[in-house]
């Protein structure tokens, strides 16, 4: 997730095994709380005292409702939907949809998922051009310059979807 969203400020990651960093504003505060409050307990985390061979692949209410509504989530995809709209910004929509899955999940869209993702795309762009308030509140103070709101919020959306996918959140 940092990878996809890139965050400007370059910082270790704190420890993994969940403890207190020495130092927090050494660490990426971001990857901390994700490490802490939610990866270990929302996530069907093993013991980090037991040696886990393989994680059974397991998909819970709460795992999805984190993935789409908490507030570190929620501006990590704000970051990468603005990201997306920065580094793309004359390509059309399929060469950014390949962009965005492309960082989210390390591959090229396959024909049906690219399909798939522009339908989707366009139903967002519906939704944000309906409802101005809900756009500007989804994009927060990720709103790229010069994009229009409902366009920038669709972006967002189409992130937090790809951030949602099995495949974005474990990796096999």
């Amino acid at each position: 997730m940092l990878a996809a969203e890139r965050r400007t400020k370059k910082k270790p990651l704190p420890p993994l095994d969940g403890a207190t960093p020495k130092d927090p504003a050494k660490h990426d505060p971001l990857a901390f709380l994700i490490v802490k409050s939610m990866l270990l307990t929302g996530f069907d985390a093993p013991d980090s005292n037991v040696c886990t061979v393989r994680r059974e692949r397991s998909n819970t209410p709460l795992q999805a409702l984190t993935l789409l509504n908490d507030q570190v989530f929620v501006e990590a995809a704000q970051a990468l939907g603005a990201r997306v709209l920065a580094e793309t910004p004359d390509a059309p929509d399929a060469a950014r949809l390949a962009f965005a899955v492309k960082l989210c999940l390390g591959r090229a869209p396959t024909g049906a998922e690219a399909d798939r993702l522009a339908k989707l795309l366009s139903r967002f762009r519906t939704l944000a051009a309906q409802d101005g308030a809900g756009a500007a509140k989804l994009l927060g103070a990720h709103k790229p310059a010069g994009v229009p709101a409902p366009e920038a919020a669709a972006w967002v959306a189409l992130a937090r979807t790809l951030m949602n996918l099995d495949e974005f959140v474990t990796r096999e």
